[in-house]
């Protein structure tokens, strides 16, 4: 009986330092669109990441990752709003785990000009602001295909040596609210 109890203890006491100690206890949520169903990884404060049954609202600071479950060739499509502040940033080829800001390709999505910082740390610029009006914004990922449209304008495309992944990973720009919606994936490696 001793023993149970100093084991119960010991349990309490590791989950409770864990988050202290370095670990990392990032919450997961699943986004419902149409039939489908998308997993989604808060990497930031809970508090700066609503998510309703197929919307996304990213706050000053808020940092998301969606993922198409085994699925690394896409197409994904979301419908975004610019509610305050100037825009997100959208890293690609890269994964939630350990994520570094300085990994994968980062396509920056902003009223005062979009850029695209490729895997070399090389920045391009992209001929498209954001607006405030919402927009769909496309990304397509297959093989080493890397590409990026506004509604039905390419706006950046370019070949990459990093792995795709399932993941898409956002994050506000400083002072930005985002509203993601009418989300989609589509698979590209169909045979």
């Amino acid at each position: 009986m001793i023993a149970r109890r100093t084991s119960l203890a010991l349990l309490a006491l590791a989950l409770t330092l864990a988050p202290m100690l370095g670990g990392c206890v990032y919450r997961t949520v699943d986004i419902f669109s149409g039939s489908d169903i998308y997993q989604g990884t808060i990497l930031s404060d809970r508090s700066l990441v609503e998510t309703g049954r197929s919307t996304i609202l990213l706050k000053p600071g808020a940092r998301f990752a969606i993922r198409t479950e085994q699925l690394t060739q896409w197409l994904g499509q979301f419908d975004v709003r610019i509610l305050g502040g100037e825009g997100f940033t959208a890293y690609l080829r890269t994964v939630p785990h350990d994520f570094d800001t300085t990994r994968g390709v980062a396509f920056r999505y902003a009223v005062d000009g979009c850029t695209v910082r490729t895997e070399s740390g090389a920045m391009v610029p992209v001929n498209y602001n954001a607006d405030n009006e919402p927009q769909t914004i496309s990304f397509y990922n297959e093989a080493d295909l890397l590409s990026v449209a506004a509604g039905c304008k390419r706006i950046y495309q370019r070949q990459s040596s990093l792995p795709a992944t399932e993941y898409i990973i956002f994050e506000t720009l400083p002072g930005s609210t985002v509203e993601l919606r009418g989300i989609s994936y589509f698979e590209t490696n169909i045979e």
